[in-house]
């Protein structure tokens, strides 16, 4: 099959493009790049393209770098293609970062290229990853203990970014450069072997194709399609089961139905921690193997307060009603002392506090929402303090004569413990008021004797998606 007819294919079969498309062209000056763009002019009037070139500048390899930009002007100019260009400064960023040199010049082209396609409104941006890459990549992975994730090795399309050449080996591109008679730029870095990747590409590759499997690339490649079918089930099964178990799901919380959870494989838990992670914008790379067994590990005991920490921003713990994963407290919640005449509203941790005080009538409806309540004002005054759980607390729960700890109401009613360390405690010079959204203090009750009413009224302050 011809060169042409093999992208074409590849593009109609995976849907990488329609007609229409304005597409920026990921274009470094080098072989693979200048085929990639040859390709698509070729390609242009087929699917009715709008074609524009896009060339990062990494700040590295000095005068080279700076002719590799002016040779793709030039080459953008000769096909009459818009022309957009970045620098860069990846060396710097690599040390302000602590990253390896590729890291830091994968990540601030890719930032480039986002701010290209969002400034200029194209609807796709192609590189030209070839199926050698490919292989570089998922051997790579494999070296690096990756799961399937990253055994699936490069997608053929993400997102906006596509990949039309990835069927297509170094070889392939050699050749049709060569019958093209194309001129393109040589990186010397690529043959600098300090480089993890130049080692894979230009030791371990021919020799493992020397002495183990002259069809590597091939192998590599069909390794790559079977763990990409295999991450597309593991993440259909995992997505279904998340909706099913999720119970909560806010900004910066997630519960899950911890019996239902263990009801599954493991390496299906897996994905459904992987999904809620996802949820809170928790990095994938925080979840690596041994973080993630001891989470399951974790989960699998039960034990109610069982907590880990996933990352410096979230906790994993274990509740009565789930597997709770929440962004950790920046800080011990103050108390906040406050007088009733001063204002109507404040807001206290993850909580809004309201109240109005008035003269009482002749009937008094009292609201079975516990978040609403009614109490005596001229028993609670006006000066009141608001603070969370303190070990030792004590209050006389409402219709109670004798006083009962706090942490005894909360296990009687089996409230959670992530919730038992925020709930907030309205609290008067005479004593706890009311354990906000679920029980007054009998001392402060509405009586026949009451004349001003004091009604408050708490809801958690917006937390959702």
């Amino acid at each position: 099959m011809a060169l042409l007819e093999k992208v074409t294919r590849l593009i109609r079969d995976n849907q990488l493009i329609t007609d229409r498309d304005k597409v920026l062209l990921a274009v470094s000056g080098g072989l693979d790049s200048v085929a990639l763009l040859r390709i698509f002019s070729q390609l242009k009037g087929r699917f009715n393209l709008e074609l524009a070139v896009v060339h990062i500048h990494h700040g590295i390899r000095g005068s080279a770098a700076d002719e590799d930009l002016d040779f793709v002007k030039c080459l953008s100019h000769d096909y009459n293609l818009l022309f957009y260009a970045k620098k860069v400064n990846s060396k710097a960023f690599a040390k302000s970062q602590k990253l390896s040199p590729e890291e830091s010049a994968r990540i601030l082209r890719y930032q480039a290229f986002e701010e290209f396609l969002q400034k200029l409104k194209f609807s796709k941006l192609a590189t030209a990853h070839t199926a050698s890459d490919q292989a570089e990549t998922v051997l790579d992975h494999f070296l690096r203990g990756s799961g399937s994730l990253g055994l699936r090795g490069m997608q053929k399309k993400r997102g906006i970014y596509i990949r039309p050449l990835l069927e297509l080996t170094r070889e392939d591109l050699e050749q049709y450069v060569k019958e093209n008679k194309l001129i393109f730029r040589h990186d010397s870095s690529n043959e600098d072997l300090k480089f993890r990747r130049n080692r894979i590409r230009h030791e371990l590759i021919p020799y493992l194709k020397e002495h183990f499997n002259p069809n590597l690339v091939e192998t590599l490649n069909r390794t790559a399609c079977i763990f990409s079918e295999t991450e597309s089930v593991l993440e259909a099964v995992s997505e279904k089961a998340y909706r099913s178990l999720v119970s909560l799901q806010k900004k910066n919380e997630i519960i899950v139905e911890i019996d239902g959870f263990l009801g599954y494989f493991r390496v299906v838990q897996k994905y459904i921690l992987f999904r809620a992670c996802q949820a809170l914008e928790i990095n994938r790379n925080d979840l690596n193997f041994d973080k993630v067994d001891k989470l399951l590990s974790i989960i699998a005991q039960k034990k109610v307060g069982k907590r880990i920490d996933i990352n410096q921003d979230f906790q994993l713990s274990i509740d009565h009603d789930g597997i709770i994963i929440k962004r950790k407290a920046s800080e011990q919640i103050p108390q906040m002392k406050f007088d009733l005449l001063d204002s109507n509203a404040l807001k206290f941790g993850g909580y809004e506090l309201k109240w109005s005080i008035t003269k009482r009538e002749e009937a008094v409806e009292f609201n079975k929402n516990r978040q609403i309540e009614l109490l005596d004002f001229d028993k609670t005054g006006s000066n009141l303090r608001l603070r969370t759980f303190h070990p030792g607390d004590r209050f006389i729960p409402l219709n109670f004569k004798g006083q009962k700890k706090i942490a005894d109401y909360f296990s009687d009613r089996k409230i959670p413990h992530h919730l038992r360390e925020v709930t907030p405690i309205l609290e008067s010079p005479a004593g706890i008021v009311w354990l906000c959204g679920h029980c007054i203090d009998n001392r402060f009750k509405v009586r026949e004797e009451t004349n001003r009413l004091l009604k408050l009224e708490i809801k958690e302050s917006s937390n959702e998606f």
